[in-house]
């Protein structure tokens, strides 16, 4: 009986496919995430946005979708300013090849969300959007 990890054309070892980034993660969002993400990412296309606009948001916003389900939050009308807060104090602690992440980064990642839940509120998916009042961090800049 033949190998089942050779290719019966080469005879030689099968490339194993590595899997898409966030595959596992996407496994753990609710179906109401995963179709409120499918939405946003057709609602940015239609408005014109960039290719990477279209991409880049929807996959930065899921790790704040599974952040929710970590604090036991799986309904989106249940999301509170304390909760992005809570997320922006968790991006800023998070270390990323051997770094903290830099104020621009925590603060493209919230400019992202208020994106998303000002989305969910022009569709009717939330009524009150908790991203319109959270601040964005500033950059300090040195004094002359």
């Amino acid at each position: 009986m033949p190998d089942q990890n050779l290719s019966p054309v080469e005879g030689s070892p099968l490339r194993e496919i590595p899997e898409k980034r966030g595959t596992h993660a996407r496994e753990a969002l609710t179906l109401e995430h995963r179709l409120a993400i499918a939405a946003f990412r057709d609602h940015l296309e239609l408005c014109g946005r960039s290719r990477r606009t279209v991409t880049d948001y929807p996959v930065d916003v899921e790790p704040f979708l599974r952040f929710l389900t970590e604090q036991s939050v799986e309904n989106l009308r249940a999301v509170t300013r304390s909760h992005l807060e809570a997320y922006a104090g968790h991006l800023a602690a998070k270390v990323h090849r051997g770094k903290p992440l830099t104020l621009r980064t925590v603060g493209g990642r919230l400019s992202q969300l208020k994106t998303f839940f000002r989305f969910l509120q022009g569709t009717g998916r939330i009524y009150h959007n908790p991203a319109a009042q959270v601040a964005l961090p500033r950059r300090g800049y040195p004094l002359p």
